[in-house]
């Protein structure tokens, strides 16, 4: 690593999401977290695995966040409805390789089937796993949290401040969670910041405001954006290209 590298920002522009349910019995679930990403994220991609093949090949799609509902057995071990087995290791590594910033199990398992199988420790990779959503209150949580993050403040910082609202150690309305700051500095926006654009891109117009005859200065400018990626093996991102459509416009 470079000394410009030790100081270079984690900063993503684009943040991608994937929501996926390994079983159709966490559909309601995943409907539900899926509606609060995509106001934030607009890039967000849903879908419900039948099979671990099926989620390992969406896990490896280029997601910067997985927010995943599965169940998590006495062994810390992942199992699909025909048997199939993966272990909590095998997932952090896929999703490690595949560029993923944070893992979130958002389904309720123990806490001793996390212990059994997730040894997040080390691993480049912020990992929050789910012990009891509390019903509704999840949904709140999940927006608080999206409402940050997507702001700009990074992972870390966002948790502290949503994980304990009142600066209690102990929060009954907030979900029962266990987390692994492993790469807590990361920024995931949804977008990049509106720049000043060179002055030779500026036009201001004048007009009026209303029936008055105060004037406004009307500055109209390009905003640059990261390029939305394309579809990307069955993975549609194009919410997010529509949407920087429509901001160009303005």
């Amino acid at each position: 690593m470079g000394l410009l590298d030790a100081f270079r920002k984690d900063e993503v522009v684009g943040a991608k999401v994937l929501v996926c349910a390994l079983g159709a019995k966490f559909d309601d679930l995943r409907k539900n977290d899926e509606r609060i990403c995509k106001r934030f994220y607009p890039a967000t991609a849903s879908l419900t695995a039948n099979t671990l093949t099926e989620l390992e090949s969406a896990v490896r799609q280029g997601a910067d966040i997985v927010h995943l509902f599965c169940a998590v057995d006495s062994q810390g071990a992942i199992e699909d409805a025909a048997g199939s087995r993966i272990a909590a290791a095998a997932l952090l590594q896929a999703c490690v390789d595949s560029g993923v910033k944070l893992l979130w199990i958002a389904s309720d398992n123990p806490a001793a089937s996390y212990n059994a199988g997730f040894k997040p420790k080390g691993i480049k990779l912020n990992v929050v796993l789910t012990e009891r959503r509390l019903g509704p209150l999840f949904s709140l949580f999940l927006d608080s949290f999206l409402t940050r993050l997507s702001a700009g403040d990074s992972f870390s910082k966002v948790w502290n401040v949503v994980s304990k609202p009142e600066g209690k150690s102990v929060q009954p309305d907030v979900p029962q969670t266990i987390v692994s700051l492993g790469r807590g500095g990361v920024i995931l926006r949804p977008y990049a910041l509106p720049l000043l654009p060179a002055c030779q891109h500026l036009s201001i117009t004048p007009c009026l405001h209303g029936d008055s005859d105060s004037r406004w200065l009307l500055l109209r400018h390009a905003v640059h954006r990261a390029q939305a990626p394309d579809e990307i093996s069955g993975i549609n991102w194009n919410d997010f290209a529509s949407r920087e459509e429509l901001a160009q416009r303005v």
